[in-house]
């Protein structure tokens, strides 16, 4: 059975089920920590600041001021890497002072360069570039004896001759000596005498084109330039470092904070309001500066921050970038954990929730409430039988429970019922088994004879029709401009924390499994889903 999909409808009665059915219900997209983007966006739309919009998801944290460069990892695992420039640069190596021989490696605006790593760096220009030929020194070769004959330069233990070198002319004669005797008379014919064997062909000397050096190389571009990744499709605004590592060669781009928060893809909708974008600015400065300190390098994909590069500019979030440029999120002096995702579904989670691990020092990151135009409920339905597979179960599955929940109502431990006993895992160990969506949901049985609930009636998880959290999704914002009116003004702040009713998120199922069947409800979310690592 293949792994379907289908829109929801609204007032129609699931059918009743031929075997025992587990159904998943959630809300959301994401880990759901810290701050949800789609509450952000709405939080803007309905007159929130920037700072508001912080407070609200990172409690008892204040605004401070910090920078510097970042290094983001944009490509890795090959031999090799081409890097043009579109307005012209160089390679050098290393970075600043004195180059390596044929370093820098200048190159005109278009030109490109090939960049590899097999024991030593070498940059071999490919259209529009020049090697640095007068700084370039003849490598020397060391050639065993029987590459050379005697009287060629090496003597019987052989020697040193540059690639370049012209063997030396034979030996003249002194002045003032006797000619040569003449030669014998020819005596009585023998045998042909063997020729003499060809000499040895020497070892091709490498190319003059190719600079070598033995340590990392730099793609610098010209002053306001970009260098560009073409197995990317992407432009880097910065230096771009060429260094050995992971059983091949490695791209960093190297770049000031604002530029790289210029060139994210986190959120893509010039529509958004500027303070929501400004909050949006402000949590990844934040998120990127502590990986700095605590790591050195982010990457570039969804596990960190996902970041594009320079052509994914935008004037709306060049301006929210400079509106708050330099502002972090800081906790008791440090820069806070200002991890955020696409959705919480109307209540973010908690760090034990979300990620497994403790918030005891973390108190900015509760579970709260916030206002959503779109929970992005979801529903997935898995057969009882195979689901006690999925999740090495060893025997028949009769029932599946929730045994514990969280602050926000999200599962922390599952029980499964069957001929084995009682077995037990995590909230987010049944998330990752199934590839849910979200870490917001609650889960029920329908059996054979028991239809399913109607849609909005009990027993279902019922998605709140202003809360939700989160976003994240390219191409528009989760709010239009016709709903950013006074039913989103800023009463999400007298709603208590409702524990139980917004129970945990479940998400989309990534494997087709034999019997699988996912059933989303609502339109599709509007930000890329963001479920980030935390950093420790």
């Amino acid at each position: 059975m293949v792994l379907g999909a289908s829109a929801a409808s609204p007032a129609a009665p699931a059918p009743a089920p031929v075997e025992p059915v587990v159904v998943v219900e959630g809300r959301g997209h994401g880990h759901g920590v810290g701050m949800a983007q789609d509450g952000a966006l709405a939080m803007g739309a309905a007159g929130a600041s920037t700072a508001e919009i912080l407070q609200h998801f990172y409690p008892g944290t204040t605004i401070g001021e910090a920078g510097g460069a970042v290094r983001v990892a944009v490509l890795s695992g090959g031999a090799e890497a081409v890097v043009s420039f579109p307005g012209g640069g160089e390679v050098r190596s290393p970075r600043e002072g004195p180059q390596a021989p044929g370093f820098p490696v200048k190159v005109g605006p278009g030109g490109s360069v090939r960049l590899r790593f097999d024991g030593a760096y070498r940059a071999e220009p490919v259209s529009g570039a020049t090697v640095a030929a007068a700084t370039v020194s003849q490598p020397v070769l060391v050639s065993p004896p029987s590459q050379h004959q005697e009287g060629q330069g090496g003597g019987l233990l052989g020697g040193l001759i540059g690639p370049d070198d012209p063997p030396p002319p034979p030996p003249s004669p002194p002045t003032g000596d006797p000619p040569p005797a003449p030669p014998p008379a020819p005596g009585p014919p023998g045998p042909p005498a063997a020729e003499p064997p060809p000499p040895e062909a020497e070892a091709p000397p490498p190319p003059n084109d190719v600079a070598t050096s033995g340590s990392a190389m730099w793609a610098i571009p010209s002053s306001g330039g970009t260098v560009a990744v073409p197995a990317r499709s992407a432009r880097y605004r910065g230096a771009v470092q060429a260094v050995a590592g992971g059983g091949g060669l490695r791209l960093v781009n190297e770049l000031g904070v604002e530029d790289y928060l210029r060139g994210m893809g986190e959120v893509r909708d010039a529509s958004w309001p500027q303070a929501a974008l400004g909050a949006q600015a402000v949590a990844a400065r934040t998120y990127a500066l502590r990986a700095m300190a605590v790591s050195g390098e982010l990457c570039d994909s969804q596990d960190c921050q996902v970041y594009l590069g320079q052509q994914a500019e935008y004037r709306a979030m060049d301006a929210a970038v400079a509106a708050t440029r330099g502002q972090v999120v800081r906790f008791k002096g440090a820069l806070a954990e200002a991890v955020y995702s696409a959705s919480g579904g109307g209540v973010s989670a908690t760090p034990e929730e979300g990620f497994a691990t403790s918030g005891v020092d973390l108190p900015y990151l509760p579970a709260v409430e916030y206002p959503t135009a779109d929970p992005q409920p979801w529903e997935v339905r898995i057969p009882l039988d195979q689901l006690g597979r999925r999740l090495g179960y060893p025997g028949g599955v009769q029932d599946v429970r929730v045994a514990e929940t969280g602050p926000s109502g999200r599962p922390l431990s599952v029980e499964l019922l069957g001929d084995a006993g009682v077995r037990q895992m995590t909230g987010l160990g049944f998330r990752d088994a199934l590839g849910l969506r979200s870490t917001l949901w609650s889960l029920r049985v329908e059996r054979p004879g028991e239809p399913g609930p109607e849609a909005g009636a009990g027993g279902g998880f019922q998605a709140a029709p202003v809360i939700a959290g989160g976003g994240s999704g390219p191409g528009r914002s989760l709010i239009g401009r016709s709903d950013t009116s006074g039913a989103l003004a800023l009463s999400w702040y007298d709603h208590p924390l409702h524990a139980a009713t917004t129970a945990v998120a479940a998400g989309l199922v990534a494997a087709t499994g034999a019997g699988l069947a996912l059933h989303v409800a609502g339109p599709r979310p509007a930000l890329r889903e963001r479920p980030r690592r935390r950093h420790p």
